[in-house]
């Protein structure tokens, strides 16, 4: 299974759109077969429509309140079973301290997870923690943060899961090309 993770749009208020490096590789093909948004999408209706037509089936949509979407029906959280894998899904603004591994840990657990995806600073980044796997798709618009002057990379992530293994493909925007980074979790070798 091919599951789509991304954050921190904020369209139109902090960028005007997916980079089109990232719209061709995100063309509607039947390929994805879950999207994961953690909230932040901003106030463009455009955004969520689009992200909902990357999937075959809306019911494979997934989204998380942010700290400043509107739509008070979103959860804050979410926890998805795919094959032998659980997914706990925040978008990281109930996390204290911000990015801390252990209150990130202390999630998961509550949340009986084997990956958690967390968003909310706009950085890239996936680690394993005593078992657990820690995945943040950064910003897919390259959205400033408010936390920080220092710019940020345009990024999100692709979850193929199979059994008990999670392999992550960082897609990060680089001086205009698209890096790929791969990671590989699998729940046995913990």
């Amino acid at each position: 299974m091919l599951i789509l993770a991304l954050a921190d749009l904020y369209v139109p208020e902090r960028a005007t759109d997916l980079p089109k490096q990232f719209k061709k590789l995100l063309q509607p093909n039947g390929k994805i077969n879950k999207v994961v948004c953690l909230g932040n999408t901003g106030s463009s209706k455009l955004v969520k429509e689009y992200l909902e037509s990357l999937t075959n089936d809306k019911s494979n949509f997934h989204m998380v309140r942010g700290e400043t979407d509107t739509d008070v029906t979103l959860p804050q959280s979410l926890v998805l079973t795919v094959d032998n894998l659980k997914i706990g899904i925040i978008n990281g603004f109930q996390v204290v301290p911000k990015t801390d591994a252990l209150s990130l840990l202390n999630h998961a657990r509550m949340m009986d997870a084997d990956i958690l995806i967390s968003g909310g600073t706009h950085r890239v980044e996936a680690y394993t923690l005593d078992g657990k796997f820690f995945v943040n798709p950064g910003t897919a618009t390259g959205a400033f943060t408010t936390d920080s002057l220092e710019p940020v990379d345009t990024s999100f992530c692709l979850l193929e899961v199979v059994n008990n293994t999670c392999t992550l493909y960082l897609y990060t925007l680089v001086d205009g090309d698209v890096k790929i980074d791969k990671l590989v979790y699998s729940k046995d070798s913990v």
